[in-house]
């Protein structure tokens, strides 16, 4: 009997006559690696948040106004100051830190400001949004969020902010200021950039009204602690 020879796969021709390679499938053979994404961390706490912000804060600040022509925008006073947070602590649904703001104007004169900063508790125990509160002024100011490490918050001027400036309070219709707050960070070197742009309507000696916008405050605080 005739032997039956054992047929074998060849390999596949293309229509130029040339022989093409076998494609394998992969698709199988593949194993799907899981990765870890920010979704899958646990959620920061509001009172870790609120530790994250202790320590020692050293600043250089600039405060600008009108000068005599009531035009040009110049200097008005330059100052430091060394900030302290301490003691975190969750309460009434906030975690906060409290914090003292020794302000140096130079010849001896300093002034202290004391507040407290922190964040909002979520309905999950997580940090929301982040907030100051100085009880000279009996307000809470809520900074939002444009990006992360990036801050807005807006707050009225005060009497004093006016006379800082320049402005006679009683000629000034409606003010406020808005700020932006950035922080960086180089190393273990965490800076705060803080810029306060100020708008003013206020009447001249003529009963005009006037709009001033400009930048009024800007300087940092450098974690040194």
């Amino acid at each position: 009997m005739p032997t039956r020879s054992k047929k074998r796969n060849s390999p596949a021709t293309s229509p130029d006559g040339k022989t093409s390679k076998p494609v394998r499938k992969l698709a199988q053979d593949r194993k799907v690696i899981p990765q870890e994404t920010a979704m899958s961390k646990a959620p920061i706490t509001a009172l870790d948040a609120a530790q994250a912000l202790v320590g020692k804060y050293a600043g250089k600040w600039e405060l600008f106004g009108p000068g005599p022509d009531k035009e040009t925008i110049v200097l008005k006073a330059t100052w430091q100051d060394e900030l302290t947070c301490s003691n975190p602590v969750l309460k009434d649904g906030r975690a906060f830190v409290t914090v003292s703001d020794i302000m140096d104007f130079g010849n001896g004169r300093t002034f202290t400001v004391n507040f407290e900063e922190g964040f909002f508790v979520k309905a999950d125990g997580g940090a929301g949004d982040r907030y100051f509160a100085i009880d000279t002024y009996a307000q809470v100011t809520v900074e939002r969020e444009l990006s992360p490490e990036v801050w807005w918050f807006e707050t009225p001027v005060s009497t004093q902010d006016m006379y800082s400036m320049g402005f006679d309070p009683q000629t000034v219709l409606a003010a406020t200021h808005a700020t932006i707050k950035t922080v960086t960070r180089q190393g273990s070197r965490e800076t705060e950039w803080v810029n306060r742009i100020s708008t003013l309507l206020s009447k001249d000696t003529s009963g005009v009204v006037q709009v001033r916008q400009f930048v009024s405050l800007k300087g940092f605080h450098t974690r040194t602690q």
